[in-house]
């Protein structure tokens, strides 16, 4: 499978009286694939680069930042901004699968001490995670790649960082089957947030590409194989970091 897609914006207001409504933002793509075949066991390879920036207007105090994922065709946005990303609620193991890569601007109470990117395996308390030398508050424009290794089950990042105005490349690597956790199905997605803090995503284009080819397989998602969860909605919101 192959498929450019050219995304658009998705802003927290600076305003903070309109940013309530509007502090996470989930968006998933019109792209479905199988990143393995029950049938034969194999898994697939996959390529995503992607540019996006991250840009908190000179604002020295920022949050929260951008992730990538995989996810079951029937991913519900969790409606939790903040540290959540969209996600997942804060520090709790979602209900649904999935797998992301973050670009964490802010640093919650189980994040590492800076901004960084990390691996998410159905919770934002990354598996694995990287220091992310970022130019946040000019919002330079980031380009990363995100790809896995089927033979191998290595997932590797990369992303751009800044050292002295100086453009660098820093990488993540991490091993994961991706049949111990990811339906059959999955779709691509992308979920930004803000909590009390102002920042700006744009996300400017995603080019994904898979290498599994399953000439036997429905032409869409079997959505009755779907999991339905309710997921509870709790009146008071849980504390969060970003205030």
């Amino acid at each position: 499978m192959q498929r450019l897609i050219v995304v658009g914006l998705a802003c927290a207001h600076p305003n903070h009286s309109h940013r309530p409504s509007i502090r996470e933002a989930l968006d998933i793509l019109n792209a479905k694939f199988y990143p393995w075949d029950k049938a034969s066991g194999n898994l697939t390879d996959f390529h995503a680069p992607l540019s996006f920036s991250i840009d908190s207007h000179n604002n020295k105090v920022f949050g929260d930042g951008l992730a990538f994922f995989l996810a079951p065709v029937q991913f519900p946005a969790a409606r939790e901004a903040g540290g959540g990303l969209g996600l997942a609620r804060e520090n709790h193991t979602s209900k649904w699968p999935f797998l992301a890569i973050e670009f964490d601007s802010f640093s919650n109470s189980w994040d590492p001490p800076s901004k960084h990117v990390g691996i998410d395996i159905n919770s934002v308390i990354s598996n694995a995670t990287s220091a992310w030398l970022s130019s946040i508050e000019d919002g330079r424009k980031i380009y990363a790649s995100i790809k896995y290794d089927s033979i191998l089950k290595s997932l590797r990042v990369t992303f751009t960082g800044y050292i002295s105005n100086q453009k660098i490349e820093q990488r993540l690597d991490y091993h994961v089957d991706l049949r111990d956790f990811l339906p059959e199905w999955v779709t691509v997605g992308f979920s930004v947030a803000t909590g009390e803090t102002f920042e700006k995503h744009v996300l400017y284009s995603l080019y994904f590409t898979s290498s599994l080819q399953t000439n036997d397989k429905p032409a869409t998602p079997p959505i009755d194989n779907a999991p339905r969860i309710n997921i509870p909605t709790d009146s008071t919101p849980p504390d969060r970091s970003n205030k």
